[in-house]
C-alpha cells in the first residue's frame, strides 16, 4: 500500500506502520480477495468502523438476510468484534458492549430494528 492518495483524497497507511489489528484485517481481505481494494482499504485501517457493523450485522439478522449476513459477519470480525459478538448480532441474541459507545449503537438499533411501522402511519408501507 502506498503513503500517496490512491483512493480519493484518501492516503493508505503504509504496510510496515500499521497497528497489529489494521494489518490483520488487510491481510484477510487479501486472502479472502486476492487483493485490498478500494473501499476495503478505509475499511481495514479505521476500526471505529465496528459500529456500523455492529448495526448492520444487527439488521442483517433481524431480516435474516443470507448473503449480507455472511459478508458482514466476515467484515465484523475484521472490523475488531469478536466472533461470539458477532454471532449473537446475527442470531438475534442477547449481547453486550464494554466501550459505552458500541453498546449505544447496539441498543439503539435494536430498538429500531424491532419496531413495527404501523400500516396506517402516514402514508407508509410495510
Amino acid at each position: 500500500m502506498s503513503a500517496e492518495p490512491t483512493f480519493g483524497r484518501y492516503a493508505e497507511i503504509p504496510l510496515d506502520q500499521m497497528k497489529p489489528q489494521q494489518r490483520q484485517g488487510y491481510d484477510d481481505v487479501v486472502e479472502s480477495r486476492g487483493e485490498a481494494l478500494g473501499p476495503y482499504k478505509i475499511f481495514v485501517q479505521h476500526s471505529a468502523l465496528v459500529e456500523r457493523e455492529i448495526a448492520v450485522n444487527l439488521v442483517n439478522g433481524h431480516w435474516q438476510a443470507a448473503y449480507p449476513n455472511h459478508r458482514h459477519e466476515i467484515f465484523g470480525k475484521q472490523a475488531g468484534l469478536t466472533p461470539d459478538k458477532v454471532e449473537a448480532l446475527i442470531a438475534g441474541l442477547p449481547t453486550s458492549f464494554d466501550d459505552s459507545r458500541q453498546q449505544v449503537i447496539y441498543d439503539l438499533t435494536l430498538t429500531m430494528a424491532a419496531y413495527d411501522v404501523p400500516a396506517d402511519a402516514g402514508g407508509l408501507k410495510r
